[in-house]
C-alpha cells in the first residue's frame, strides 16, 4: 500500500505581508501616474474644443459681421437661430456639425463680451471656481 504524504506547505503570514506591501507600492506608483494620463486627456479633449469652437465663432463671425451673442449662444454654430440678430448666411450644415462638451458632458459655457468673446468649463465638479481637480478652464488660460 502506498503512504500518502497529507503535509501541504502554504505561504507564512510574513510572505503574505510581503506580497501585500509589494502590490501596496506598486499600486501607489501606478494609481496617481494613470490619474495624471487621465487629466491630461481631459485637458487636450478641452483644447481641441476649445479650438474648434474658436474656428467656428471667427467663420460665423466673417460671414456675418458678428458673433452669435451670448442669448443665441454657442447653439448658433450648430443649428440656424431664430434669435435677433438672424445670420445673413449660413452653411447648409451650419459651422460645427454638433456642440462638443466637455470631458465631464456638461456644455460649454459662452459669453459675447463686446468684440471678444469668453470661453470655459466648470470643470469636474460643474461649480464655478475650484482647484486642483475641480479647476474650470478658460479658453484665455489655455491659448
Amino acid at each position: 500500500m502506498r503512504k500518502i504524504d497529507f503535509k501541504v506547505r502554504g505561504f507564512s503570514l510574513i510572505e503574505i505581508m510581503v506580497v501585500v506591501i509589494i502590490l501596496g507600492l506598486m499600486l501607489g506608483v501606478v494609481v496617481p501616474a494613470l490619474i495624471s494620463k487621465i487629466r491630461d486627456g481631459e485637458v487636450a479633449r478641452i483644447k481641441s474644443d476649445f479650438s474648434n469652437i474658436k474656428t467656428a465663432l471667427r467663420t460665423y463671425e466673417m460671414d456675418n459681421y458678428s458673433m452669435p451673442t451670448t442669448e443665441q449662444g454657442l447653439d448658433a454654430l450648430a443649428s440656424k437661430t431664430d434669435i435677433a440678430p438672424l445670420p445673413r448666411k449660413w452653411p447648409k450644415r451650419g459651422y460645427l456639425e454638433r456642440l462638443p462638451k466637455d470631458p465631464w458632458e456638461r456644455p460649454y459655457i459662452y459669453i459675447l463680451d463686446g468684440d471678444d468673446f469668453q470661453l470655459y468649463s466648470l470643470g469636474r465638479d460643474g461649480q464655478e471656481g475650484g482647484a486642483g481637480p475641480d479647476k474650470d478652464f478658460f479658453y484665455r488660460d489655455i491659448f
